[in-house]
């Protein structure tokens, strides 16, 4: 392989060295394409062999640019993150202050850290985080704070089977939901003559420590029986769990 290199790079060599003294004016036609790529393959090798002693003695001043420029793209990639993050964080905060809650509550923000059965938020009991406080997005109903650390909590979500949550609907229905550990939450001990349609919206009702007025969801089935005292309804909450990055935690004062 070596000696085949060599033996090109002679044949190309001796080739530009006949052009250069128009030894081979009589094929110099038919050898027009072949000479002008050897010709410029050379000229740009050599060309590339001149720069190189001058990168040899600016090496360092080189090398600190090439520093300085990765340096400069981290800091703007940094920033483009933190923009980012300020932007989401302005949306929460705008969408929290038109939340249509009593004003003897405080929000403690939080940022999500993990979501799984429970949701994980980055405040504890530093920051003044109980078991038993409502946890929103907005107006809209996560969950309740079911553990806290000095630094962590973990939220107990909707649709946990663990949480019951009065509610009522925008007809003045009343029930309890609880989670099934899905998508959907179940809706019971709602009265069989009290009215119930597909798409209606249920809040919360203010009872057992949970706020007034929080979204929960709405109504995608019903199963009725004229026997039991009670219908049961399927209901599709509004929280978008995997997509939430910030909650507020609720602080009754």
């Amino acid at each position: 392989m070596r000696k085949k290199f060599f033996s090109l790079l002679t044949a190309a060599v001796l080739l530009y060295i006949l052009d250069y003294f128009r030894l081979i004016e009589s094929a110099r036609l038919p050898a027009e394409p072949l000479i002008v790529g050897v010709k410029k393959s050379l000229y740009q090798g050599f060309s590339q062999l001149k720069i190189l002693p001058k990168l040899v003695i600016n090496y360092d001043t080189l090398v600190e640019a090439v520093k300085k420029s990765r340096q400069l793209t981290n800091e703007n990639n940094e920033m483009r993150m933190k923009i980012g993050e300020l932007v989401a964080e302005n949306e929460s905060l705008r969408k929290q202050l038109g939340a249509p809650l009593p004003a003897s509550f405080r929000f403690i923000p939080a940022d999500v850290i993990a979501v799984s059965r429970y949701m994980e938020i980055a405040i504890g009991s530093q920051n003044g985080v109980k078991a038993g406080m409502p946890v929103v997005d907005g107006s809209t109903f996560i969950g309740r704070i079911s553990k806290t650390t000095d630094r962590r909590s973990l939220v107990i979500l909707l649709t946990d089977n663990d949480l019951n949550v009065p509610v009522i609907s925008n007809r003045g229905t009343r029930g309890k939901v609880n989670g099934q550990l899905g998508k959907l939450v179940l809706l019971n001990q709602v009265l069989q003559r009290d009215p119930l349609f597909l798409d209606d919206i249920f809040f919360t009702s203010g009872e057992e420590g949970f706020p007034p007025k929080l979204l929960i969801g709405k109504v995608v089935h019903i199963d009725t029986d004229d026997v039991d005292v009670y219908k049961q309804a399927q209901i599709a909450p509004y929280a978008e769990i995997d997509l939430i990055k910030k909650v507020f935690v609720l602080e009754e004062r």
